[in-house]
């Protein structure tokens, strides 16, 4: 089966978990921006939950599928269609053969995930099938996806072809992950450079509403809002970032360092965003507002376990379902 881009969106990257082991060489993880909505798809369509997937942004790109498939699609609503018709998120499906998939309009969210079952065709660097267009490597030619590629898939479940509706949408779902904090409340640890802000600045960090500009790409989440302060101009060494590290700009402002980020930072860290809402401020769109919340490494790490403690299920779930889906 071969996955054809007839149109190119703006963003659109083959991306998985990410090669990881490389920092100390300057080469960072990258890998998919919403890991959970990556994985959760992953596991609806059949694959190893870390399996490579279209990560896209809108506008979004139109794929055609010239044999079966099956496919899921989830993270950012993007009102998706086959051959005209709505196709849910987070559902499995089966496409029929000549199948055109669109992204008709935005509704929410940032980031969409595509993944279709079996072994893409895409090339592997240290490790990992995620898109390195720094160094045009990994994923499909090192680039972003443009109109014309053709992906292979090969060892695809067994599927026949659908009827003429070109579409079956199957009976089993992903439920959304429920998080008790309110949507735009992102919970943060303290970072090395925290209590080098005023004690007006934490005020302002943990008071005040900010909104993600429009600027803003894989590499980093520029802030607008309220200037944060800090007590005195510092210049620092170059220390480790990662995934999640919020750094304090020049002028007050702040960047929250993303699946793209450099290795290595200048400007004070001043919190890092728990791992278990990277999803949420992932999905973050423009103008869209989010506040901060300083908790402790004990509900950083609660969190996360109730996150893996849900995708074991969906697996478990995910796993029964399609043993009996094929007995049939």
């Amino acid at each position: 089966m071969n996955l054809k881009i007839i149109k190119a969106g703006i963003c659109d990257s083959i991306q998985d978990c990410g090669r990881h082991g490389f920092q100390y060489m300057g080469i960072n993880p990258g890998g998919a921006i919403d890991m959970f909505s990556m994985r959760t798809v992953n596991l609806l369509a059949g694959n190893s939950e870390y399996a490579p997937v279209i990560e896209m942004s809108f506008p979004a790109a139109s794929v055609f599928f010239d044999a079966p498939a099956i496919i899921a699609i989830g993270g950012a609503d993007f009102s998706a269609t086959l051959n005209g018709k709505p196709v849910p998120l987070f559902h499995p499906v089966k496409t029929g053969t000549n199948s055109t998939l669109k992204f008709e309009q935005w509704k929410e969210g940032r980031w969409c995930y595509l993944a279709v079952n079996g072994m893409m065709g895409a090339e592997k660097w240290l490790g990992s099938y995620s898109t390195h267009t720094k160094i045009n490597a990994g994923g499909w030619k090192g680039r972003l996806l443009k109109k014309g590629d053709i992906i292979p898939f090969t060892d695809l479940a067994p599927v026949q072809d659908v009827d003429d509706k070109k579409q079956e949408v199957l009976k089993w779902k992903a439920v959304p992950f429920y998080d008790s904090a309110p949507a735009d409340e992102i919970f943060v640890l303290p970072g090395n450079e925290w209590d080098y802000i005023t004690d007006e600045g934490k005020l302002i960090f943990q008071e005040q509403l900010f909104s993600v500009s429009r600027t803003s790409d894989r590499m980093g989440y520029t802030l607008e809002g309220a200037a944060v302060s800090i007590n005195m101009p510092c210049e620092l060494i170059s220390s480790v970032v990662d995934f999640g590290t919020i750094q304090l700009l020049p002028g007050g402002q702040m960047i929250v360092l993303m699946a793209g980020h450099q290795t290595t930072g200048g400007y004070p860290r001043i919190a890092h965003v728990i791992k278990a809402h990277r999803t949420k401020i992932a999905q973050l769109k423009e103008d869209k507002p989010l506040r901060f919340k300083i908790t402790d490494i004990q509900t950083a790490e609660d969190l996360l376990l109730k996150q893996e403690h849900h995708l074991t299920i969906l697996k478990n779930g995910c796993s029964m379902m399609w043993a009996d889906y094929f007995k049939k």
